[in-house]
């Protein structure tokens, strides 16, 4: 009868093969991922009702402001008309009577209602000034040239010119109406010379954000006031402005445009006069709110990923530890090594279950190999 067989050395198997994406590193992308699609699936849509709602509120803004600076530019324009046709009417006007009107003038000009007219003065219908609210001889100014003082012998009911004044040299916005004398014929011109400044503080106080500009645009295209740009000897040429362009062709309300290499939020209004009030948000800073949300959930969710990978893991160690023991002592076990002890036999999950049948499987070939050498 043969030798007894005895089970080949451990040292001639092969060792047991190096898991190289074993159960640590799928539940540790099963968990990153059971993390990441959740999470940034919920910030993506929050973040598009965040956009939303940063452009709504920014719309809304603008409205009101470009809404208010209309408003404001038109009851400039409609009270000193009023106060222009008032004085036109008056008797000492209509009779030309220039020490009278003089005093009523003057009178005027002391009105802190009508505080942004600086001048108020009567032109003959040869153009000639005849009287002045300001201590200024009037026989050293001849208006015949104006275009306001052309418009109004013309048969113009109302005229208007935006240019320099000639009491004072800055940007001004002129307004005249006819004097009609006691036999109902065109007699000369009342008119008032308005100062811009307090336009101008009106849009500056309506200012919402830093990037936020309101202007005031003539039909011909001259810039009348803007929030950045100081009332200096001349008007700027903005009739290349796309929202000037915009607004030549029609368009009001809400607008949307590239403004020196900047996308703008724009409200477009149009004045009684025919001019157009533009007030204009760059994109960047309405989307500034969201921006900043971008980074707090980004930080958010790198931390979180973090504690994720690190329990993952702490929790897959303990897991694929026992697991990977137990295949070593399985290894040993096929190539004769039977006397080993068996770890985690005492655990009362499935990592107990599998140590328990390799302890048995061990037993069982201990006592097969007894049987054997006792034949």
């Amino acid at each position: 009868m043969s030798a007894n067989p005895t089970l080949a050395s451990p040292a001639a198997q092969p060792s047991v093969n190096v898991v190289r994406f074993g159960l640590r590193q799928r539940l540790l992308i099963v968990f990153l991922l059971a993390t990441l699609l959740p999470i940034g699936g919920l910030w993506l849509a929050v973040r598009s009702t965040f956009i939303d709602e940063a452009r709504n509120t920014a719309e809304a803004r603008l409205k009101v402001i470009g809404e208010s600076a209309r408003q404001t530019t038109d009851d400039w324009l409609s009270e000193t008309r009023t106060a222009i046709e008032l004085l036109a009417a008056m008797p000492a006007s209509r009779a030309l009577s220039a020490p009278q009107i003089t005093r009523v003038l003057q009178a005027a000009g002391r009105n802190p209602r009508l505080d942004t007219v600086y001048l108020w003065h009567l032109i003959g219908p040869d153009g000639a000034n005849l009287a002045r609210s300001d201590e200024r001889d009037p026989a050293g100014f001849s208006y015949g040239e104006r275009s306001y003082v052309r418009d109004v012998l013309a048969g113009q009911p109302f005229a208007v010119e935006v240019g320099m004044g000639k009491t004072r040299v800055v940007p001004t916005v002129i307004l005249a109406v006819p004097v009609h004398g006691e036999a109902g014929n065109l007699a000369g011109v009342m008119a008032a010379a308005t100062s811009l400044d307090k336009i101008a503080r009106h849009f500056a106080e309506q200012r919402h954000g830093m990037s936020n500009q309101t202007f005031l645009v003539h039909a011909d295209g001259r810039l009348i006031v803007h929030t950045d740009h100081g009332l200096g000897d001349r008007f700027e040429d903005f009739s290349a402005h796309p929202a000037y362009l915009a607004a030549r062709r029609g368009q009001t309300g809400l607008a949307h445009y590239t403004d020196g290499n900047r996308e703008q939020l724009a409200w477009i209004e149009k004045t009684n006069q025919g001019w157009f009030v533009i007030t204009q948000l760059a994109t960047e800073e309405v989307l500034s709110g969201v921006e900043h949300a971008d980074r707090i959930a980004i930080a958010i969710l790198v931390v979180t990923l973090i504690g994720v990978a690190v329990l993952t893991w702490l929790v897959a160690g303990s897991l694929a530890r026992p697991i990977v023991e137990l295949t070593a002592i399985a290894d040993r076990i096929s190539r004769g090594a039977l006397d080993d002890e068996i770890p985690a036999v005492n655990r009362s999950d499935e990592i107990g279950s599998l140590a328990q049948a390799i302890a048995r499987l061990s037993k069982s070939m201990k006592l097969a190999m007894s049987r054997l050498r006792r034949a």
